[in-house]
């Protein structure tokens, strides 16, 4: 997928679009992606967080206190960018496009913008409970 294509599709995704057009820009030149096939360990509980992560198409499973279900333009544990580590595991039950953006971009863009920072900590908040 062209850096155009993750462009575009970041932008398209709340809270991601509150960033500036140049933040967006520079998110997607520090995303990769992933093709994750069935089966595979997308992230292992207690792995350094050192990315974060963005479902494209396909399935994610979350396995921890509580099963969830990632699908396309779902993203999962910006808690983990915190924390240093993931809590838990994830695993891929359908086959999967995944966009990987370096933490260190994100976290520095996320604290640059109120907005996006709110709903972040706010988020993480209710996942921790």
């Amino acid at each position: 997928m062209e850096s155009l294509d993750v462009y575009s599709f970041i932008s398209s995704i709340y809270p991601f679009n509150l960033f500036e057009v140049d933040e967006i820009r520079e998110l997607s030149s520090h995303t990769d992606i992933v093709d994750a096939q069935t089966g595979d360990i997308v992230i292992d509980q207690n792995s350094e967080a050192a990315y974060f992560y963005i479902v494209a198409k396909g399935v994610v499973k979350e396995y921890g206190d509580i099963e969830s279900y990632f699908g396309e333009r779902d993203f999962f544990d910006f808690s983990a960018l915190l924390f240093s580590t993931f809590r838990h595991r994830y695993e891929c039950v359908e086959e999967a496009l995944l966009y990987r953006i370096s933490k260190e971009v994100l976290v520095h863009l996320v604290r640059k913008n109120q907005k996006i920072e709110r709903y972040f900590l706010v988020s993480s908040a209710h996942r921790l409970e």
